[in-house]
């Protein structure tokens, strides 16, 4: 059976040729090769409400891979979902965003 974690990935995984996964605190750290660029998700289930969110950033943006360090950062977008899948969905949709608005 899976978990919500690994449907996620997975899906994150059948999007990207390269996908790194770290447990950090609270967070699970993904960074994941989308379109040729590098991105770091933070993941993370809400504390009071069945919801996970994902902060999203560009690796080369950031000056460490610290889900700490992005959550706080203005750097980078969210998403948010119920469904894991839909989540990373989302996420790649971001991230090819934040790629558009990186080239600009």
């Amino acid at each position: 059976m899976s978990t919500d974690v690994d449907l996620f990935i997975n899906t994150l995984k059948s999007h990207s040729k390269k996908v790194l996964v770290e447990k950090q605190r609270e967070y699970l750290l993904v960074v994941a090769s989308i379109n040729g660029k590098d991105v770091i998700l933070c993941f993370k289930k809400g504390l009071h409400a069945d919801i996970y969110y994902v902060k999203l950033a560009l690796v080369e943006d950031l000056p460490v891979l610290e889900c700490i360090e992005l959550e706080y950062s203005p750097l980078g977008l969210y998403a948010f979902s119920e469904n894991p899948a839909i989540l990373a969905e989302n996420v790649i949709k971001k991230a090819r965003l934040l790629m558009e608005r990186s080239n600009v």
